[in-house]
């Protein structure tokens, strides 16, 4: 039987050709219109100012680069496919804002122990970074970042996902493929510096895992929720390496550690998702009149 989640794609028109046609559409608008965003920042700043724009406008030019790319997205869904854009989140075709706030509330948890820990076992990584640009930073960050993660989760564990779904039906393999595409996409960030083995590892996991999770709750909202805390915390709680560019913390470490950040990340998703398989969400089935 057909997960409920990758079913509502046969509510619309779900053809080759139309998946193929959003594709280059949703990335066109995501590289062109995304990319002016980007620029934006330090180019006003450069004219008026002659100087760099502060990394909380940086940030919040770069969060909401992601908006066009959700926005053609929804697009697609509605009028390429021919579906209501609610089924992009769950099955039942309405957000269940609960759910984001049990993801959000269990990894900042989960994140906050691990890093304690890290703490504890390496003294003198975690240095105290304070600075007065970081009460400004944080209703910023907290306002954009969850642009950019529910644009890359509509798209990654959602649109992407629900695609695949219709090709490979087993939840290991759509896990497996769904997470090397997501790394994919991270192969520019900084810690391919450090290791890119490693850093490939991390990602390719965060991916694999939330679309087991979206697979298992039959929606977005966990994976919404996971995502948003995680980049929440590495913004403007911890810092770390190559991101100074764009970040503003209470903490920076000193060395990114890419073993403990992904033997912590197995932990943490073994944690929530085995809290997410006790306490699912029953009832979920597709709704045909949600828009």
């Amino acid at each position: 039987m057909l997960n409920p989640y990758l079913a509502v794609a046969q509510e619309g028109h779900h053809s080759l050709w139309r998946y193929l046609v959003s594709g280059v559409f949703i990335l066109f608008c995501w590289l062109i219109f995304g990319g002016i965003l980007v620029a934006l920042p330090d180019l006003l700043f450069n004219l008026l100012f002659a100087e760099q724009a502060p990394r909380t406008v940086y940030l919040a030019g770069f969060m909401l680069s992601f908006l066009p790319m959700l926005g053609a997205l929804l697009f697609a869904v509605r009028f390429i496919h021919r579906r209501p854009v609610g089924t992009i989140w769950n099955a039942v075709g309405r957000i269940r804002w609960k759910r984001i706030a049990q993801g959000m509330g269990g990894w900042f948890l989960l994140c906050g122990l691990a890093s304690g820990l890290e703490a504890v076992l390496f003294r003198g990584r975690y240095v105290w970074t304070l600075e007065p640009e970081w009460w400004s930073y944080l209703p910023v960050a907290l306002l954009t970042v969850p642009v950019q993660t529910v644009a890359e989760e509509a798209l990654f564990r959602g649109y992407l996902l629900q695609g695949l779904g219709q090709i490979v039906r087993r939840p290991i393999g759509l896990s497996v493929l769904n997470g090397l595409i997501f790394a994919s996409f991270h192969l520019l960030n900084p810690e391919m510096s450090v290791n890119p083995w490693l850093a490939v590892a991390n990602w390719w996991f965060l991916g694999a895992a939330l679309t087991w999770l979206t697979l298992h709750d039959r929606g977005l909202e966990l994976a919404i929720g996971i995502h948003t805390a995680n980049n929440l915390f590495s913004f403007a709680l911890v810092g770390y390496p190559g991101h100074e560019a764009y970040t503003v913390s209470l903490f920076t470490v000193r060395e990114a550690d890419l073993a403990y950040s992904l033997i912590s990340l197995v932990v943490m998703m073994a944690v929530l998702g085995g809290w997410a398989r006790r306490y699912r969400t029953e009832g979920l089935a597709p709704h045909r009149h949600r828009v």
